[in-house]
């Protein structure tokens, strides 16, 4: 098992692997990355930590959580010009 930092950091780089490879599906990534097993420790503020530690994956989010057409999961949303906003609907 992966530390829920790990897990998060493998979160963050989803969309992008999602993009870019046509054999796996989103959900596929997700298990992939950990998360199925660690989500009850992987919160908001590490998956924003991550993010933080790894900006050039903000862009992939932002096009996912725009394009995606399903009413949970994680989203990242711009909040002002220079803020953004990470979040999970149920």
């Amino acid at each position: 098992m992966n530390s829920p930092r790990v897990v998060a950091d493998a979160v963050v780089r989803i969309p992008r692997d999602f993009a870019n490879r046509r054999d796996a599906s989103f959900e596929s990534l997700l298990v992939a990355s950990g998360y199925v097993q660690e989500h009850a420790a992987v919160d908001v503020p590490m998956i924003e930590d991550a993010l933080r530690a790894h900006p050039e994956f903000v862009g992939d989010w932002l096009e996912h959580s725009e394009e995606k057409r399903s009413s949970a999961g994680w989203f990242i949303r711009r909040a002002g010009s220079s803020a953004w906003e990470v979040g999970y609907v149920d």
